[in-house]
This record gives structure tokens, sequence and C-alpha cells, in this order.
């Protein structure tokens, strides 16, 4: 992965990336309610989910009459199988130890970023946004320590959800660099199939079975594939506009809108612990995403490439 300079990114077009971010970030929280209500096997649940999200994306493409060509599924390619390690060790994590441990790990993701970023992307990144960066995490891992549910405890969990993390971070700093030669949906058709191509002998080796699955579940496993699906969609799409550190950030949201989204789906109690540090996750990703107060405006030059 090679460093690139990016084209100049207007206000509006950042606000536009951020604005897709956020959306993205919240389609996200509801990923753990859909695995609930989905009540299938968890590696063959994650291996339809994916090859779903792989056949959406193609049919995507076909409407819009465009083709996808090997060469871009190759580019895309490390993002997909990165993505894939990410949900295939995060899976295994949650059942060797606590999901409040491997979601703890999972929000140190935006901390690699920041730091990769710097060295591989060339982003600027300053001590306001080293702190604040600092405070989300501590927020939201507030937030999900405050959960306090296990279903088991081993270090090896631990270990697989640090790979797991290092995984999904790879695949942020991939993404953003590929996306300024892939347009969004073609890049997204390379990431999913690479991801489903991925995961699949890991499903197979899994020995869970592929059918004992009930009919009224296959509608939250095609829901699990379009609403966090579509949120990778906008992410890459935003991936154009603003840096991998930010909007690093800004995915991490997802994990005080799961709380809420359990507080009114699922009637799980929110203690005043992890509202406390909601809000603090919540105005630190505010603050990230606002960026530098005073930056002045870029040149009004429009990003290279065209989805």
């Amino acid at each position: 992965m090679t460093a690139a300079v990016p084209g100049h990114v207007t206000s509006r077009q950042r606000a536009l990336g951020i604005s897709a971010d956020l959306l993205a970030a919240v389609m996200w929280g509801f990923t753990g309610i859909l695995v609930t209500y989905a009540r299938a096997a968890p590696v063959v649940l994650t291996f339809y989910r994916l090859w779903i999200s792989a056949a959406l994306m193609l049919a995507a493409l076909l409407l819009r009459r465009r083709r996808l060509r090997w060469q871009v599924v190759l580019r895309a390619a490390p993002s997909g199988v990165l993505l894939g390690v990410n949900l295939a060790c995060y899976v295994f994590a949650f059942r060797l130890t606590t999901i409040a441990d491997a979601s703890v790990i999972g929000v140190l993701q935006p901390a690699i970023v920041l730091i990769a970023a710097g060295l591989l992307l060339g982003e600027a990144v300053g001590v306001r946004e080293v702190l604040l960066t600092a405070a989300a995490i501590v927020g939201v891992a507030g937030v999900v320590a405050g959960t306090r549910i296990s279903i088991g405890s081993h270090a090896r969990g631990d270990l697989i959800a640090v790979i797991g993390t290092l995984a999904f971070a790879g695949y942020w700093l991939f993404a953003k660099s590929a996306r300024r030669q892939i347009p969004t949906f073609e890049f997204m058709s390379g990431v999913w199939i690479s991801a489903a191509i991925a995961v699949t002998p890991v499903a197979i080796l899994s020995g869970e079975s592929f059918t004992a699955i009930r009919a009224g579940d296959w509608r939250w496993i095609v829901a699990l594939a379009i609403v966090p699906g579509f949120g990778h969609l906008l992410m890459a799409w935003g991936h154009r506009f603003v840096d991998a550190s930010v909007s690093s950030v800004i995915g991490i949201l997802n994990a005080p809108v799961a709380a809420i989204a359990a507080l009114v789906i699922l009637r799980q109690a929110l203690s005043l612990f992890q509202i406390s540090c909601g809000a603090v996750a919540v105005v630190a990703i505010a603050l990230v995403a606002r960026g530098r107060p005073g930056a002045a405006d870029d040149a009004l030059e429009p990003a290279p490439v065209a989805d």
C-alpha cells in the first residue's frame, strides 16, 4: 500500500462524506440486534451474509450498467480478505471471551488507524485529534464494558479479538487507498466477493450446518446483509472525502447506537455510567468530525474518482 496525494476536497464534499459516515455508523449499530433475531450458527451466518452482500452489489452494478473487471476485484481483494478475517475472528472471539472484552479491544481500531494514517496515507494528525480520539475510545469502551454480558472467558479469545481488530484497521487503510482509483460500487463488489471467498473455507471447516436455518430467520439474515452492508457502502463512498483517521473514529459511534437500540428494542437497561461514557464518546466524535476550528476551505477541485 503506497501513499498518494488525494485530490482536493471542498468543505461541502467533506460535509457530505461526514454525513455518510454518520449514517453508516448508525446502521452498524443495529448489527447486534439483527444477529440476535437471526439465531443462525455464527460462522454460517457470516457466510450467508457475505455472499448475499456480494450478490446484492453485483445486482446493483448490473442495474447501473457497469461491469466488474477482475483487475478491480484483485485491487479490492486485500480489503475484502481483511474484512472477512475481521468478521470471522470476532465470531470466534465472542465464543471464547466476554462480549465486553472483545468489544473494548475492537474500539482500539481508531488508535491504530490514527498512527498508520499519518505514516501510510500522509494524513495530518495533531495533538487535538489524538486527544479527541483517545476520549472517544475511552467513552465507547465504557459503554460496551458496562454491558457485563459474558458467554465465555479465555485469553485466546482476547488474542483473536486483537487479530480481528488489526485486520479491520488494515481493511480501513487499504479501503482508503483503493478508493482513490476505484468507484464505490465496483470497490464494494470486489470487497464482498473477496470476503465471502475468504470466509467460505472457514465456514466449511467449522462443522456448522448450512441447512439448519429456519424459514423465518432468512429475513433477518438478508437484513443483516442489507443494513450494515449499506453502511459499508456509505463508508466506502465517504473515504473519498474524509480522512481515514476521522472516519474510523466516527465508525465507533455504532457502539452507543447499539446500546440505545438494545434499550429500545430488547429492553436492555443502560446504567448511568454507560450513559455518561456514551455522552463523552458522542461529544468527542462530533468534535473529530467537525475538524479543526477555523480551518480554511480546501481548493474547489473535484475528487479524482467519479461514482
